[in-house]
């Protein structure tokens, strides 16, 4: 399972223009270790006019998974259309959790990658 790592972003989501799946049984999360912020970083290419960014906990004693908030519910994804400007969000995870990210909208034609690092709070 990915370590969620403090020194260098890594993917969570390849560039794409579609939505990506929910989580699942056999789905892998990031691992988070001691407490940290998970800093995620979108970068637009093409023309996105809307994306929507969502976060889920795995309890690890069932491995069930857990919808939690999206941005649009926190902070709403601004991307910019033609001229897309690249976004960063940052979400409070806690320690000793197992987070997955999933795109659940993405408008526009142009795609969206999603890296995450972890940021000492």
């Amino acid at each position: 399972m990915p370590v969620i790592d403090r020194s260098v972003a890594q993917i969570t989501i390849a560039a794409t223009a579609a939505p990506t799946p929910a989580p699942g049984g056999g789905t892998q999360g990031i691992q988070i270790g001691e407490s940290v912020v998970v800093r995620t970083f979108l970068t637009y290419a093409g023309t996105v006019t809307s994306a929507t960014l969502k976060i889920w906990f795995r309890d690890r004693a069932t491995g069930v998974w857990y919808e939690s908030a999206s941005t649009d519910d926190l902070d709403p994804l601004t991307p910019g259309g033609a001229a897309p400007i690249n976004e960063v969000r940052d979400w409070q995870v806690g320690g000793a959790q197992e987070v997955y990210f999933q795109l659940t909208a993405v408008t526009g034609g142009g795609t969206v990658e999603v890296r995450a690092l972890g940021v000492q709070k």
